[in-house]
């Protein structure tokens, strides 16, 4: 799911926005932030505009899974490379960062019930980053 989620984000922007229903559960705990599905679709709209091309690239060697003893819900933590621009402003941003996403399995599929990310480097996407190095919440 994971992976799928960054390859939709690197897709174009109405399918990333078409396939982000798909993902999340009807309220979300978005970077800190609790949101309904709706007020998450209309910041990820924003985001696709502000960066209508992207790239992100997970670091396969760096996915980690930890589930909690009951099995309702996986916290999933990656290190990823992202190169997003904006020909239109001449801006581009890339770099490194690590991607968390809480996966719920309460329903007949798994949902993400919570997201943040955290960018360790700009500028460059070959930065040497493991899990090892990102803050525990």
């Amino acid at each position: 799911m994971a992976l799928d989620y960054l390859a939709f984000w690197s897709a174009s922007n109405a399918e990333a926005l078409q396939s982000t229903p798909e993902f999340y559960t009807p309220r979300v705990t978005f970077h800190g932030r609790s949101m309904s599905a709706q007020a998450l679709f209309d910041e990820k709209r924003r985001f696709v505009q502000r960066w209508p091309v992207r790239d992100y690239r997970h670091r396969s060697d760096s996915i980690r899974t930890a589930c909690d003893p009951a099995g309702d819900s996986c916290t999933v933590r990656s290190v990823f490379d992202f190169d997003a621009a904006n020909p239109a402003r001449s801006r581009r941003s890339r770099g490194v960062a690590t991607l968390e996403l809480v996966v719920t399995f309460a329903n007949e599929r798994p949902f993400i019930a919570a997201e943040s990310s955290i960018v360790h480097d700009r500028g460059r996407s070959e930065a040497s980053v493991s899990l090892e190095e990102t803050p525990d919440e």
